[in-house]
This record gives structure tokens, sequence and C-alpha cells, in this order.
């Protein structure tokens, strides 16, 4: 019992601060390849994932309307998990804004909802996001402009918690650091629901059981490309 006492609190003390650290130091190691020049915009599609939602929606609509992008190359879509408020008749006040609600009938959950609504989609960028997250104008622009390159299969966007942000924006800040050292070293392990993007092409059935932000970085990694 007390081999396996120090055993899990060694494992413990390794997944919060060892790994943290031996990340920091290998990524300053690696050497930063320079952005390749991205060229064109290339066509997306933003997904807004719902589910009674009708208090943050009109706000995160708004914003999407603030977002420097060719409109000709950005379609919307809010995916709504079987909302039962006033989610639906909200985005559709904005269909003359060129964006779409998209109901997924029953309660199959937001990984499920993407497993149907993913294969769908013609264009070989997404970007994943949900109705409580705010993008500066520039986010979209900024996070494509990483596929540039290749062999970069999905890009995970920064969470910048607002107002006093205490304990839950200390660990936001912990979090962002191991994602930029594990992308600088090799790849990353879990992308940021508020928003990331992937290339269609390799996106895979997944586990509706299992959260999004998980499956598609492991999906990613499985197939030899980086996050």
């Amino acid at each position: 019992m007390i081999i396996l006492f120090w055993l899990a609190a060694g494992l413990l003390v390794f997944h919060y601060f060892g790994y943290p650290l031996l990340m920091g130091l290998l990524s300053h190691l690696k050497k930063n390849k320079p952005f390749p020049e991205s060229g064109e915009l290339p066509p997306l599609t933003m997904i807004i994932s719902v589910y009674n939602e009708e208090d943050v929606i009109r706000e995160r609509l708004e914003n999407c309307l603030t977002l420097d992008y060719p409109r000709d190359k950005l379609r919307i879509l809010v995916v709504s998990d079987g909302s039962t408020d006033n989610t639906h008749s909200i985005v559709e006040q904005y269909s003359q804004h060129g964006i779409e609600l998209v109901v997924v009938p029953g309660r199959v959950g937001k990984t499920g909802t993407l497993n149907q609504v993913i294969p769908e989609l013609a264009s070989e960028i997404i970007v994943f996001t949900d109705a409580n997250s705010m993008l500066r104008p520039d986010a979209l622009k900024t996070l494509v402009r990483h596929f540039a390159d290749p062999k970069v299969g999905a890009v995970c966007g920064e969470l910048q918690l607002t107002g006093d942000a205490g304990v839950e924006g200390a660990y936001w800040r912990y979090e962002k650091a191991i994602k930029e050292f594990e992308s600088k070293v090799s790849t990353l392990t879990v992308a940021n629901g508020a928003l990331y993007a992937l290339r269609r092409s390799l996106h895979r059935p997944m586990n509706p059981q299992a959260a999004n932000d998980f499956q598609h970085p492991l999906q990613v990694a499985l197939q030899g490309y980086r996050s």
C-alpha cells in the first residue's frame, strides 16, 4: 500500500509539475520555424455549438458580424443539439446575414452533433467555437495562417478570460503555457473547445461520449500531422 501511495503521489507531481517543466525545457531547445506565406485566404466553415443558449446567442452572433474575413469565403453554422428555449428563433433572425441554423433532433450531445454535420461540409478548414466565446475581429485570419504549413492538421485558439478571473484565470494561464510548449515540441494533446480549427479531411467519426476537443487532436496526431 505504501508503494502504491508513493507511486500515485509521484505520478500526480509529474503530471502537474514535472510534465510542464519537461515540455518547457524541450520547447526552448527546439527552434521555431517561421510561418510560411499564407497567400490567399481559404474558404472555411465556422460551427457554433449550442444548447439552450438564449441568454448569450444574440451577443455571439453580433460578434460574428465583426469578424474580418471575406464573407464569400466564410460559412457560419449554428448547430443546435435539440435546444428547447428561444435559441432557434433568435438565430433565425440573423439568416439575412448568412448565418445558418442546423437543428440536430433529440439530444445526442455536442460531439454527436458534430459527427452528423462535419461529413456534409464542403470547406477543408472547419472552425469550432462555443456560444459564449467572443472572438477578436482578426481571430479567423490568425488561425488559418498556420495551415499554410501542410503538416499542420489543427490549430488551437487562445482563451482570454474577462473580468477578475482569479484562480480560474491562473489555471487557464497554466493550461495555455502547456499547450504552447506541446505545440513547439510535437503536437497538442488537447485543444481548446472555445476556439480551434481542423482540416476536414482529418476528421474521423468520434465517440459521442467523449469531448471533441480531446479527440480531434488525437486524430490529427495519429495521422502524422501536428496541432
